[in-house]
């Protein structure tokens, strides 16, 4: 069975989540649900395997959306194209890659670009586009990440003014 689904930071698995699940999260949700699990969520074209429907595996030619919110900053979301999981495109707002905003996924911190994160209102646009149509909002700019300065803890110290 194929289904559009919903992962949540916890690792909860929602098949075909409904609109008002997820405004709700994007819109109401905050921090202590955003920490949980590996700190991110994501929408992507599964595939339910087994007898009970447990075994998930994405995909092949299909889009997925991750994402996560760092309050008070914002969503940050990424869009893979389809069947190009290397490529990785990011909304970005122009002007330079610093400040960065630090961000804990799966335990290890990450540093993103404070001008890719998008406020409530747009990210509920690129859920609602994405849910619809499977394809990128044209609420925000894309660019492919490889194209911007997401700095390693493990590159260089970041000092505060480096910071969000």
């Amino acid at each position: 069975m194929k289904a559009m689904t919903y992962t949540g930071p916890d690792g909860s698995v929602v098949p075909r989540p409904d609109e008002e699940l997820l405004e709700r999260i994007i819109r109401q949700e905050r921090g202590r649900y955003w920490r949980v699990g590996s700190g991110g969520s994501g929408l992507a074209v599964i595939e339910l395997k087994g007898k009970d429907k447990r075994t998930r595996q994405a995909i092949d030619g299909e889009p997925a959306l991750a994402f996560f919110l760092v309050e008070p900053h914002g969503f940050f979301f990424t869009f893979f194209e389809p069947g190009k999981f290397v490529e990785q495109l990011v909304p970005f707002a122009g002007g330079t890659s610093r400040p960065w905003v630090e961000h804990v996924v799966c335990g290890l911190e990450m540093y993103v670009p404070r001008a890719c994160f998008v406020p409530r209102n747009t990210a509920w646009e690129i859920i609602q586009e994405f849910t619809r149509t499977k394809q990128r909002s044209r609420a925000v700019t894309w660019v492919n990440r490889s194209t911007l300065d997401f700095p390693s803890p493990e590159e260089r110290r970041l000092s505060k003014a480096d910071l969000a």
